[in-house]
């Protein structure tokens, strides 16, 4: 798929009005996410979506437990983690397919189409900064997805302000050229045997501290929206105390290279088990809706 086209043809390609977004220099901002692994596009999100994308957290919240773990909902010092509320939000189904971002993502990363499976909010809160595991470590989603293929983006767009005390999202610029995966940050410290394929992360911290690594860190507004490579070191570290509510509605795409690899720390895709998925077959069915397609 060409990247060349404007932003008149990008509102064009959308199946529902265009809210006023920037004039994106799409060519640009694939260069920029080729060079950086991650770019940010300002305002694509509406307010109108933001708004629907809160109100259907906000009421899947209410089968919070409230503590330990589930598939829905994970918790840490001043941090709730909620999954797959697609599958019981429509709201979340419907702004992948007509909110009108789906031509924007393909036109940077490249896709002719774009499937749907997966979103995860992450909602951070002061007051923990001192506490083990109130940020997010660094990590690369690579790692947890049973893929291989380059066009499975996150994308994380920004419900609330965003400010560099409020845990901003933070990635190491162009570590998704690094060409390894890594064994992920809850494994690291159990003696397990490293599976083919993967490597021991690096003391990433030191390697920035030793100027190895630019950091990106980006504020936001409501709506900004964060494209990352499945393969970019990203993180976000504790809110300062203080700092507002912060909250990353992230989704995942998957265009048109993915293709299924079932390794030790795949993630399971609820309802899917994985002996009836092939190694090297595309990601099909139910649970892969495909919402935008060229042409």
């Amino acid at each position: 798929m060409t990247t060349g086209h404007g932003l008149g043809k990008l509102r064009a390609m959308s199946n529902v009005p265009a809210h006023d977004r920037p004039a994106y220099d799409l060519p640009a901002l694939r260069a920029e996410y080729d060079a950086n692994g991650v770019v940010k596009l300002p305002g694509l999100v509406s307010a109108a979506w933001v708004e629907r994308l809160t109100a259907a957290l906000n009421d899947f919240l209410k089968k919070d437990p409230g503590e330990g773990n589930s598939p829905n909902f994970g918790h840490g010092p001043g941090r709730t983690t909620v999954r797959w509320m697609w599958r019981e939000q429509p709201d979340v189904l419907r702004f992948a397919k007509e909110s009108g971002i789906a031509p924007a993502i393909a036109a940077v990363i490249g896709a002719s189409h774009l499937k749907f499976w997966y979103d995860n909010t992450f909602i951070q809160e002061s007051g923990f900064k001192d506490a083990p595991l109130s940020g997010s470590p660094w990590h690369s989603d690579n790692s947890a997805f049973a893929f291989t293929g380059e066009q499975n983006p996150s994308v994380w767009v920004a419900l609330t302000p965003v400010t560099l005390d409020s845990a901003p999202l933070s990635c190491l610029k162009g570590s998704h050229r690094t060409g390894q995966r890594y064994r992920p940050p809850v494994y690291v410290r159990q003696d397990t045997e490293l599976p083919e394929g993967f490597a021991e992360p690096p003391d990433w911290q030191a390697a920035i501290d030793a100027g190895e690594w630019e950091v990106l860190s980006f504020e936001m507004a409501p709506g900004d929206t964060l494209l990352i490579h499945p393969d970019t070191i990203h993180g976000a570290p504790p809110a300062k105390d203080g700092a507002p509510k912060r909250i990353g509605f992230t989704s995942r795409w998957i265009g048109d290279d993915i293709r299924w690899w079932k390794h030790a720390y795949g993630m399971p895709v609820p309802g899917l088990d994985f002996a009836d998925v092939a190694d090297g077959t595309a990601p099909e069915g139910e649970f892969f809706p495909e919402v935008w397609r060229a042409g």
